[in-house]
Parts: structure tokens; C-alpha cells; sequence
């Protein structure tokens, strides 16, 4: 999924919210987008290394060039589309920090359609 999926899931997600929360959709929209901005790394590094003029990875440089899920830079990725990672840092955090939960749940609701389209079970439950 894209992020302006992910973002569009989250800002409902803060939609449906209570309204006494500030901002409470830019927070669902940035929440639901967070897994995936840890991975920026990659785009870059693979669009340099596949040689594009602008070093932004496409769609099908993931393709060509599976080594990058070995990589380093994928790391970060694998990290935070974890449940555990969500669930030992992402939630202990928000309520350490007394925000909204409703960031929690958005930033779960990235989770779980992409734990069905393209994460294995080492990954959703261990990094």
C-alpha cells in the first residue's frame, strides 16, 4: 500500500476520534504513515545504485535488485512493521508521553493490511 493509503486510513482513524483532540486527524494521517517513513533510506540507496538520474527507487527496481532486503538499509523497514516493535515501543511511548491512543491504533491500522500483502511471521512477530 501507499502512503497516501496509509495516511487516508489513519486521518479516519482520527476522524472517529474524540473531538476534544487536537489535530486528531494530522495525527491519525502522520501515524498511519510513520512504519513507512523509516525506509526512505532505501529508496534513496537503490535508486543510486540502480542509476536513475533522480536516485528515487521505482517499483521495479525492487524487483530486479532483491539483495536490498539484505541490506542494511532495509533494516529500519523490517523493524517498524513489526507488532512487537509496536507493541514493546510504539504504545509504551505514547502513553509514557500521555498522547492520544488513537496514534497507536492508527499506526496499527498500517499493520495490519500489509501483514497479509507482503510481511512473513518472523517478521509481523519478531525482527
Amino acid at each position: 500500500m501507499d502512503p497516501l493509503t496509509h495516511a487516508l486510513i489513519g486521518a479516519t482513524i482520527g476522524e472517529l476520534s474524540p473531538k476534544r483532540i487536537k489535530n486528531r486527524r494530522l495525527k491519525g494521517a502522520i501515524a498511519g504513515m510513520i512504519p513507512d517513513l523509516f525506509n526512505l533510506l532505501t529508496y534513496f540507496y537503490l535508486g543510486i545504485k540502480a542509476g536513475h538520474t533522480i536516485p528515487i527507487a521505482r517499483p521495479d527496481d525492487y524487483y530486479s535488485n532483491t539483495w536490498i532486503i539484505d541490506h542494511w538499509t532495509w533494516m529500519p523497514w523490517e523493524i517498524t512493521h513489526s507488532f512487537l516493535f509496536w507493541a514493546i515501543v510504539i504504545v509504551p511511548a505514547i502513553l509514557y508521553f500521555k498522547q492520544p491512543i488513537l496514534i497507536a491504533i492508527a499506526y496499527l491500522s498500517h499493520l495490519i493490511p500489509v501483514s497479509y500483502t507482503h510481511l512473513t511471521l518472523p517478521t509481523i512477530l519478531l525482527v
